[in-house]
């Protein structure tokens, strides 16, 4: 998406409509009915107490390199 948020004003709206459709936060990894990440944000790396970017296990995830490559094929 193109954006004129910042990295954490974009988490805190994600955060937001997460809640508004259901999620709670109860424990980590628990089952949710939507999960909203931020992968990359142009070339910037950020890590604090609420967002890490990239996102640490991006790499890891098939479902999220898959689409991800057929959108930015260029992206390494």
């Amino acid at each position: 998406i193109q954006t004129t948020l910042t990295p954490t004003e974009l988490l805190e709206c994600l955060l937001r409509i997460e809640h508004e459709h259901g999620r709670v936060r109860s424990v980590l990894n628990a089952p949710r009915p939507l999960d909203l990440d931020i992968l990359i944000v142009d070339d910037l790396i950020i890590q604090n107490p609420i967002l890490t970017l990239p996102h640490p296990r991006m790499h890891q995830r098939r479902f999220v390199l898959e689409p991800l490559a057929e959108i930015a094929p260029q992206l390494r």
